[in-house]
């Protein structure tokens, strides 16, 4: 706590009157990171763009956005206070994924929630794992390939192709 309030530059005393324990003021910086993720992804509503454009883009300003932060989504990958917030970047996700299936772009028959939970999950526990000091370069090629792996899972079917 001693190093969370220096940091901070304030007293101990002033930390405990907006947050009652450390867990408490993780819970606050997760549930404001979830905030941001959802407005990124709301952002993408009402802008002339294909469903792959908005894909491609939107994992990519929400890697930008959290690449500093995975040791705060590890710790807090399973707390129960960040849940409302992560549904609302899963709502963003699900209704950009529903617009898509309803311009035709995306997989007729995939379910726009279990997909979004899905995209919101994989972009979430990639960022955990990625070891992002191997470098620039490195960490642009498991972007792109995260991307093409998704992209890849939602993608309307070429004309002729079996979903299986």
């Amino acid at each position: 706590m001693r190093e969370v309030v220096a940091e901070a530059g304030v007293a101990q005393g002033t930390f405990y009157l907006y947050f009652s324990s450390k867990e408490e003021l993780a819970l606050a910086l997760a549930g404001d990171l979830q905030d941001q993720i959802g407005a990124v992804l709301e952002g993408s509503f009402g802008r002339e763009r294909s469903a792959e454009e908005m894909l491609r883009e939107g994992i990519a300003e929400i890697w930008a956005l959290l690449r500093g932060e995975q040791a705060l989504l590890r710790t807090l990958h399973c707390a129960a206070g960040t849940k409302l917030h992560r549904q609302q970047a899963v709502g963003a996700a699900a209704k950009l994924l529903a617009q898509g299936i309803q311009a035709g772009d995306l997989r007729a028959d995939l379910d726009p929630e279990i997909a979004a939970e899905l995209l919101v999950g994989l972009v979430e526990r990639s960022l955990e794992r990625q070891p992002l000091r191997e470098g620039l370069q490195q960490e642009q090629r498991y972007l792109a390939q995260l991307t093409d792996f998704i992209w890849a899972a939602i993608r309307k079917p070429e004309p002729g192709a079996v979903l299986k």
